[in-house]
């Protein structure tokens, strides 16, 4: 059989800062590189738990020890221009949370990123809010507010799973991958 083509090296779209091009797992791999801090990684089992004594020096070291020993995926921390709103609620309230949000930023002209996070409900929405941080901190409350949600069911926080790993449940990371939304 012929070998595929391969694709081209990923690049990053002068309008909008995203790769737009290359395999999945490297355009995951570079959105990745934009999003979070190349250091602080740590790795969690799968009861949400950080492992002790694992030192990891780069986000592609932390994935090459996934599934070994206690070690079911790994966290990063999110450079400042980023914030991950993590929702964890049954399918209906979780869909619609995350609908909300990016349907803000796609309102308000911010990039956001909305991926399924383990269970149906289940999602991590990636904002870039570009100065917009107490509106997008006030959304959320509503939204808490209004689908009866505590702050750890929709938690807006700094460290999060990369694109390019596992849920600590299992599971690979999604391929068809594109920005929810992204300024012209």
């Amino acid at each position: 059989t012929p070998t595929p083509p391969t694709a081209p090296r990923t690049r990053l779209d002068a309008a909008h800062g995203w790769p737009v091009t290359g395999r999945p797992h490297t355009v995951l791999a570079a959105i990745d590189d934009l999003l979070f801090e190349p250091d602080g990684w740590f790795a969690i089992d799968r009861t949400n738990r950080r492992v002790p004594r694992v030192t990891i020096p780069t986000r592609q070291a932390g994935l090459a020890l996934v599934g070994r020993g206690p070690v079911a995926t790994i966290v990063g921390r999110l450079r400042p221009q980023a914030v991950a709103i993590d929702i964890d609620l049954d399918d209906e309230r979780g869909t619609r949370a995350a609908g909300q949000l990016t349907a803000w930023c796609n309102q308000q002209r911010l990039w956001s990123l909305s991926r399924p996070s383990g269970r149906p409900g289940h999602r991590h929405v990636i904002v870039v809010p570009q100065g917009r941080q107490d509106e997008l901190q006030a959304l959320v409350s509503e939204l808490r507010h209004h689908l009866e949600a505590s702050p750890k069911q929709i938690d807006v926080r700094r460290t999060l799973r990369p694109l390019t790993a596992p849920h600590r449940l299992g599971g690979s990371p999604p391929t068809n991958v594109g920005p929810d939304s992204a300024a012209d």
